[in-house]
Parts: C-alpha cells; structure tokens; sequence
C-alpha cells in the first residue's frame, strides 16, 4: 500500500525544474535540450542568485520550503528531482 504525500513524483518534479531552469537562465528554445542527468545547475548557467530563484519557484509550485542549498547538495536536475520526491 502507497500513502500519497500529496507531493508529485520525481518525474513531475524534474518537469518543473526543467522549466524553472530554462525560464531562470533564459535558456532558448534552440539551445539543445537539458539532460537532466547529465547536466548539472552551474553548466546551465545557474548562479547562487538563480539557485534562490527556482528555489522560490519551486517552494510555490510544492508548497513545500526548498533550501537553495539543496542546488549545490543535488547538483543536476535528476538528482534534485529525486530529493525532493524522497523527502515527500
């Protein structure tokens, strides 16, 4: 049996993360796709200013708080994804 926490999944999560990023560092639509493996917030052109950004961003589309520090904890988009759904 799976209690639901109410907090989407990694997959959703990586979703909006991938979008926060994009819209945060202006990324354009031509530039190659984030790999969210791969990746990490520093080579996507993410500054502690920006960290604190999505960090808000996030924390609004969760309802949950999201530490900026967790960006340098959990350096790429998969593996904040993951944190944050495990913590749910």
């Amino acid at each position: 049996m799976t209690v639901s926490t109410g907090r989407p999944d990694a997959a959703t999560i990586q979703e909006l993360l991938i979008r926060a990023v994009s819209d945060e560092t202006e990324r354009s639509a031509a530039a190659p796709p984030i790999d969210p493996e791969e990746d990490s917030f520093q080579d996507l052109g993410l500054d502690s200013l920006g960290a604190v950004n999505v960090a808000k961003r996030m924390e609004a589309d969760l309802g949950v708080p999201v530490p900026p520090v967790l960006f340098f904890d959990h350096p790429t988009i998969d593996a904040l994804s993951r944190h944050l759904a495990d913590e749910g």
